[in-house]
């Protein structure tokens, strides 16, 4: 990390171009999740954040210590690519017709292209909403609204502020898309009539506090080295499984 990420003042750090200044606070929040100096990082990074009139991350208070941090890294992340945010657009939603009560929740996607393809997604598969838990990236990103190919206008849309208070309220059981101890094969796994689908973040997956409260977790076995695969695609493995059962129960 450089240096002035630290130690810049919050004069010259005001001074900055916003993507730089996001930039910096991505570095900061990288750093606390356990670099060299995580304490003075997270000082300089709530220090630089108090006094700047940026947007501000949105994290859940269920998550631990690194996942927060990481979802801070993620947010700002956003800022700084090629692609930013267009905030004039506005979403006009029409009428849709769901075929399936599946919810599909979104813990910690930090890719605008992986929320569209779940916006997709939903419609290609009739599912009745898309949640997340954090209101970045947004529908109305240039990358999202590409790969969402206009669904982005009519898929209901929310964001939760508690997600695992929002799970246990439901009354539908929850689903869990993640490799564990007590998770079961794709193909041995009977899925319920109505249910939410819990995805996690591309790179850690679903947090813990919310595998402990799930009902249901499942994995989908892969024969190659990688042993991983895009979360769209993977979502898209799991509802065709799901749409399937339905049909033929």
């Amino acid at each position: 990390m450089e240096k002035s990420a630290k130690t810049i003042s919050n004069r010259k750090f005001a001074k900055l171009a916003i993507a730089h200044q996001h930039r910096l606070l991505n570095q900061l929040s990288l750093e606390a999740c356990g670099g060299d100096d995580p304490c003075n990082a997270i000082t300089a990074y709530e220090r630089l954040l108090h006094e700047s009139e940026l947007d501000r991350p949105i994290v859940p208070i269920h998550l631990d210590h690194v996942e927060a941090w990481q979802q801070r890294a993620a947010f700002h992340a956003l800022f700084f690519h090629e692609d930013l945010l267009m905030p004039n657009r506005e979403l006009h939603h029409t009428a849709w017709q769901s075929t399936h009560s599946i919810h599909l929740v979104l813990e910690g996607i930090r890719s605008p292209y992986n929320l569209g393809s779940m916006l997709r997604l939903a419609d290609n598969f009739g599912l009745e909403a898309v949640w997340s838990d954090s209101p970045h990236p947004k529908p109305n990103h240039p990358q999202c609204a590409k790969a969402a190919r206009g669904s982005e206008s009519w898929i209901p849309f929310g964001v939760l502020k508690d997600l695992p208070d929002w799970l246990r309220a439901t009354g539908r059981p929850t689903v869990v898309l993640e490799l564990g101890s007590t998770a079961k094969p794709l193909a041995k796994w009977s899925p319920p009539p109505s249910f939410n689908l819990v995805v996690g973040n591309e790179a850690n997956g679903v947090s813990k506090t919310i595998r402990d409260l799930a009902d249901e977790q499942v994995y989908i076995p892969m024969k190659g080295q990688k042993r991983s695969m895009n979360v769209s695609h993977a979502v898209a493995s799991l509802l065709t499984w799901a749409t399937l059962q339905s049909k033929n129960g």
